[in-house]
């Protein structure tokens, strides 16, 4: 009799432990909905002996940067030895013949962890385009490589002297002043972006 006892006492004991297992694998971990912590179940693990939730924090993707120029922008101060600007336009530096073009926007979006999107605009103002003809953009770098010369003066004069041979007079006269004949224009920008965002938002 009394081991029967015994045996009940142990199959009632062993039961009340399960349901409080199971009562306690059914918890749903409540965690601040500002603490940048999952808060789904599916991403509460427990560790094995631990007796306790291991709460996995999800790492943001990184928000992206607004590039100094936008696409096919070339910068108006390229920072060389010569000092020189917009280079490949006819003319010196940005010539009077330069011409204002209208700003550039651009959106950019990303995903964080959680699944919300994000969204900012990437705005370029102050750029121009200048006429450009493979007969300044040769001149160009011919001049470029003189700021290194040992007589730089000389050097630049021996630029001058073979765009005469390869393209006349007349058309070189009227490069070195900015003006055509042109074979292209070049976009040039300052460099500088301006950011309006971010938004919880995609970009369309």
């Amino acid at each position: 009799m009394k081991n029967s006892v015994r045996l009940i006492a142990i199959a009632m004991l062993v039961a009340s432990c399960t349901a409080g297992s199971v009562g306690k694998d059914n918890q749903h971990v409540e965690l601040e909905a500002d603490s940048g912590v999952a808060t789904t179940p599916g991403d509460i693990d427990t560790a094995p002996g631990a007796g306790g939730p291991i709460v996995v924090e999800l790492v943001p993707t990184n928000e992206p940067e607004c590039p100094a120029y936008p696409p096919e922008v070339t910068p108006i101060d390229p920072g060389i030895a010569s000092g020189a600007e917009c280079r490949g336009a006819c003319g010196a530096d940005c010539p009077d013949t330069c011409r204002s073009i209208p700003a550039q926007e651009q959106c950019l979006e990303w995903q964080s962890a959680d699944g919300t999107w994000h969204s900012k605009t990437c705005r370029w103002d102050g750029l121009i385009e200048c006429g450009s003809h493979a007969g300044c953009r040769a001149h160009d770098t011919c001049y470029d490589g003189c700021a290194n010369a040992r007589f730089p003066g000389v050097c630049r004069r021996g630029c001058d002297a073979t765009c005469v041979a390869d393209h006349g007079a007349i058309n070189c006269y009227r490069w070195w002043g900015g003006d055509g004949p042109y074979d292209s224009w070049i976009a040039y920008g300052p460099g500088v972006a301006t950011v309006d965002g971010p938004y919880d938002t995609t970009c369309y």
